[in-house]
């Protein structure tokens, strides 16, 4: 069992239950009884939900996929197919399995059968050299060589596929590679930050954003994973105790519980980030809103998105609470060639949801496969 089954979510199962009478507002002189059996039916709701996802004995499994390049710690993998090769490019905050996360819930293996040879970037945990990385050194060190390495193997220029924070690194492989890129395609990507529920309060407090990212780097050496989960997860609490207790309710053998333990397990086991990553994310990105203001110079280059003239898919989840819609659709106006999709999907759910291949890879196939 992974350990932050066993305790991360133990130490909240302890801590919602120290606190259930005072979240049930038991402590008020006159409560409300109703609506304190209501928390209390709640809460007790989420700890089975937690326990059970504590103790459910799901452990991924995936076919092997063959690594046809590999630099440090980053992997370039090969999911087969044949037809116009496709490179994904995931984000470098969590795992790249969720593209392959089971037998049945692989889009990329999907994706391979749809008649394109399919190749995935799995950035893996920094180790000594990517730990004094920024964007820019994993741009030219690690995306130009994997991205040479698709064409010689082909022979043919790549259509490129960028999840999440891997949607601007691919964008900059587009801009510098262009005579080795077809079409292009953004799940979920960020662009307007202005649009992040964050930006004005980090924009505010930016040099104490700058001592919290100094402090962890001095601490780990990395920004841990924590960090990222937290930024995400408080936003919106309510819906990450919720999902616990809908959990709660599924049969433990049914596919869609072992699904959510899978994302889960995937979740919770994030990745860290090199210090100068970070602070390109948390600073750079998220305070200072550089991609759209056009102040984002990965590997010393400005990225300009006029000049990213392949055509372009950006597809905007309606769903999303982590990239939400105004920061992903405004994209589609700054390239030069996009099309919007709307999924009606989350940041998630556009890969792994049961309307995943239906909303989003269905439509990218078509996309990718039609003539220019």
């Amino acid at each position: 069992m992974p350990g932050f089954r066993r305790d991360g979510t133990y130490s909240l199962m302890v801590f919602l239950h120290a606190h259930t009478i005072k979240v049930a507002g038991l402590q008020d002189p006159h409560p409300n009884l109703a609506d304190a059996a209501i928390a209390l039916d709640e809460a007790a709701e989420t700890i089975l939900g937690m326990e059970q996802y504590r103790s459910h004995p799901f452990q991924r499994y995936a076919p092997n996929v063959p690594v046809v390049w590999r630099k440090g710690s980053v992997r370039l993998l090969d999911f087969g197919g044949s037809g116009p090769p496709v490179l994904v490019i995931p984000s470098l905050v969590n795992g790249a399995e969720i593209m392959d996360l089971s037998p049945e819930s692989s889009p990329l293996r999907w994706l391979a059968g749809q008649g394109f040879r399919v190749f995935q970037i799995d950035w893996g945990v920094p180790g000594p050299e990517e730990r004094s990385f920024d964007l820019g050194h994993y741009l030219e060190q690690r995306l130009v060589p994997a991205l040479d390495v698709v064409t010689r193997l082909t022979g043919e220029s790549s259509h490129l596929v960028g999840y999440c924070m891997g949607g601007p690194l691919m964008l900059a492989l587009a801009q510098r590679g262009a005579e080795q890129v077809g079409k292009i395609v953004t799940l979920g990507a960020p662009w307007d930050f202005s649009a992040f529920p964050e930006h004005a309060a980090m924009r505010e407090r930016r040099a104490e954003v700058v001592g919290l990212l100094n402090s962890l780097t001095m601490l780990f050496g990395v920004i841990p994973a924590q960090m990222t989960q937290s930024f995400f997860a408080l936003r919106d609490l309510k819906s990450g105790v919720s999902k616990f207790r809908k959990f709660a309710a599924l049969d433990p053998r049914s596919p869609e519980a072992r699904r959510f333990v899978a994302v889960e397990d995937w979740l919770n086991n994030g990745i860290p980030l090199s210090p100068h990553v970070g602070r390109e994310c948390f600073l750079e990105w998220v305070a200072d809103d550089a991609l759209r203001k056009g102040q984002w110079t990965p590997g010393g280059n400005p990225f300009i998105p006029e000049e990213v003239t392949q055509e372009a898919l950006v597809v905007s989840a309606q769903k999303d609470t982590v990239v939400r819609c105004a920061a992903s659709e405004p994209l589609t106006n700054a390239l030069t060639n996009a099309t919007l999709l709307k999924a009606d999907v989350g940041h998630i759910g556009m890969v792994v949801g049961d309307a995943a291949i239906k909303s989003v890879w269905q439509p990218v196939s078509s996309f990718l496969s039609s003539e220019a």
